[in-house]
């Protein structure tokens, strides 16, 4: 089941060669009740998935949420997994939360919200040519335009100018869970 993840790479790039190694990078921002409940159960399903459906190492998989869940720690985290990769390895960052645009797209966490910018320049340590990002906060629609570089997936909940709570990782999580969604992120 671990091809699912490799599956999606055509669009970006050839598929990683089977001896890749999966990492993946799973946040939850802060916002209000009942999404911050749902987006713990977003990330822990995902987790799970990974883990369990995808063969993921769990030690390969990080989940950062409430007060660990900061600017600095994201960034450093995906520098840390960045510098452990190779070009043949996949790299998978979900994002769950709110967000906002007032003069540029950040994420809503504990402390300093993350800008776009911000995560762009960290994505730019990741030397796997086989990247997804699943933003379902709000205003992830407008992240796509900073964050879309080659050998990398994007994927919004919401279009750009778009400022809502969104509800996407549901049924984007039912899709891969259920079987029914195909065997790929993008069929999901």
């Amino acid at each position: 089941m671990r091809h699912f993840l490799f599956a999606l790479c055509f669009l970006a790039a050839a598929a990683p060669a089977p001896a890749a190694t999966t990492y993946a990078l799973l946040v939850g921002g802060i916002g209000q009740a009942p999404y911050t409940r749902w987006t713990s159960d977003w990330l822990a399903r995902f987790g799970t998935h990974l883990t369990k459906k995808a063969g993921v190492p769990a030690p390969q998989v990080q989940v950062l949420t409430g007060d660990a869940a900061t600017s600095e720690a994201i960034l450093k985290n995906i520098r840390e997994i960045g510098s452990r990769m190779q070009p043949e390895d996949q790299f998978i960052l979900l994002l769950s939360g709110h967000g906002e645009n007032t003069n540029t797209p950040t994420f809503a966490v504990k402390g300093p919200d993350l800008s776009a910018e911000q995560l762009a320049e960290a994505l730019k340590t990741i030397p796997a040519k086989s990247q997804i990002i699943l933003n379902f906060s709000a205003s992830s629609g407008d992240f796509l335009k900073s964050l879309a570089a080659p050998n990398r997936v994007n994927i919004a909940a919401t279009s750009p100018s778009e400022i809502k709570q969104p509800v996407f990782a549901e049924f984007f999580l039912r899709g891969l869970e259920s079987g029914r969604g195909g065997t790929t992120l993008l069929e999901a």
